[in-house]
């Protein structure tokens, strides 16, 4: 069975680091939020890799947030984690792209020496062509998951539909060279639309669970959703 993942504090407190580097200097600013019904239901979604749990997924207000949460999320990463990004690059995203490869770019400035990257895009499968997915392998080089993230650009998809999710995560499981599981493995999923289910999708949330746990049984998906909140 894969690990429980340690729930984030939900929807009324945004947790705020002064560095990455000092994660003992933690403070909690709370903030109420009004969570429309749409958002509400695209957490439920997310939350298909999170074995249900809603409090595991790490919701994102501003993008300026981002950084505050990918700390928390890598923060326990040690040499031989392996930590993938999978991020949407569809055209929904146009507002937020920016922030997300900024922040990526300082989260891995934080990282421990000897952890293995890599990153991922993904769109729609059944209608974005072959570029519908794009990334690059886990590697010691930090420098070659910093280029590619720095390159990403917008396409395809559309405006808040859903997207092949499970399929690209079960892409990234299936053809990246993982190693072994002899610490805390990560898969940051980045994005602001739906998974796809049913006819529009070749894999399943369960399925890709399931491949997870067949590679690595302690392998954790983080869901980072981009919420559009007025």
């Amino acid at each position: 069975m894969m690990r429980k993942i340690n729930s984030l504090l939900f929807v009324f407190a945004l947790l705020i680091l002064s560095t990455c580097n000092s994660f003992d200097d933690l403070a909690i600013e709370p903030e109420v939020r009004t969570i429309p019904l749409e958002s509400l239901e695209l957490i439920e979604a997310f939350s298909t890799l999170t074995n249900g749990d809603t409090e595991a997924c790490n919701l994102v207000y501003d993008p300026e947030d981002i950084p505050d949460i990918l700390c928390n999320l890598i923060q326990d990463a040690e040499r031989g984690s392996e930590i993938v990004f999978v991020v949407d690059k569809t055209t929904s995203m146009v507002e937020e792209i920016d922030q997300v490869k900024l922040n990526i770019n300082k989260i891995i400035d934080c990282l421990p020496d000897g952890c293995r990257l890599g990153a991922a895009t993904y769109g729609d499968k059944r209608s974005d062509g072959d570029w519908w997915f794009r990334s690059i392998d886990l590697s010691e080089d930090y420098d070659d998951a910093r280029e590619f993230v720095n390159a990403i650009t917008l396409e395809g998809g559309g405006f808040d539909l859903p997207e092949s999710v499970y399929d690209a995560l079960y892409e990234v499981l299936d053809i990246m060279s993982w190693k072994d599981c002899s610490a805390p493995d990560k898969i940051i999923v980045m994005g602001d639309a739906e998974p796809k289910t049913g006819s529009g999708t070749d894999y399943t949330a369960e399925e890709v669970l399931a491949k997870a746990q067949d590679l690595c049984d302690d392998t954790e998906f983080y869901p980072v959703i981009v919420l559009d909140l007025p």
